[in-house]
């Protein structure tokens, strides 16, 4: 006597982002990576007919990238954001990273 059991196979990380299925149903997005290029995103695990959602499709924020506008809303005068920079504490808030780490 047989068993019926379903079954499929067991994906890397990698291999389930790829998957002509998980990119058909809008759960791995292209998003622009802020430097010219683009990265790989997650889209929404669900869909609602009635309730339906948008996908953030934007670039996250590079490291860094809001320090200044962060640290002048709490307070920091412009001197005092120049010495953290001058300190090596952080980096001006023109530099952008030239390269970014995707999988």
């Amino acid at each position: 006597m047989g068993y019926r059991v379903t079954c499929g196979p067991v994906n890397s990380a990698i291999q389930a982002l790829e998957h002509e299925q998980t990119r058909a149903i809008g759960m791995v997005l292209d998003v622009e990576d802020g430097l010219g290029g683009h990265a790989r995103g997650l889209g929404l695990p669900v869909t609602l007919s009635r309730t339906p959602a948008t996908p953030t499709t934007t670039k996250a924020p590079h490291v860094g990238e809001h320090s200044t506008q962060v640290l002048t809303e709490f307070g920091f005068s412009d001197a005092e954001i120049n010495a953290l920079v001058e300190a090596g504490v952080m980096s001006p808030a023109t530099q952008v990273p030239t390269q970014v780490t995707t999988i």
